[in-house]
């Protein structure tokens, strides 16, 4: 399955760390940035500027992990927040 950015941004991070397995942090401006853990594949490069619903990788279960999934933060002025409180 296609992990695709939530929001507009630029790619800050696209790494592999061996807790979050394949991962990309894009900054949305704002203090804002939306990161995506796990991915069997990374689409995007660091610089990348993307777009909202654009692909950044592939779900899948790198690093540390139970199964396939895509574990998403949102990082609001470097306090994970609920998505939901941003709308």
């Amino acid at each position: 399955t296609k992990a695709v950015a939530a929001k507009a941004g630029t790619v800050i991070i696209s790494a592999y760390n061996k807790y979050r397995g394949n991962y990309v942090v894009v900054s949305h401006g704002s203090g804002n940035t939306t990161t995506y853990q796990h991915l069997s594949k990374r689409s995007v490069s660091v610089g990348a500027v993307v777009k909202q619903g654009q692909a950044i990788g592939v779900t899948g279960s790198s690093g540390v992990g139970s199964g396939p999934h895509l574990h998403f933060e949102v990082i609001h002025y470097g306090e994970q927040v609920d998505p939901s409180s941003l709308m």
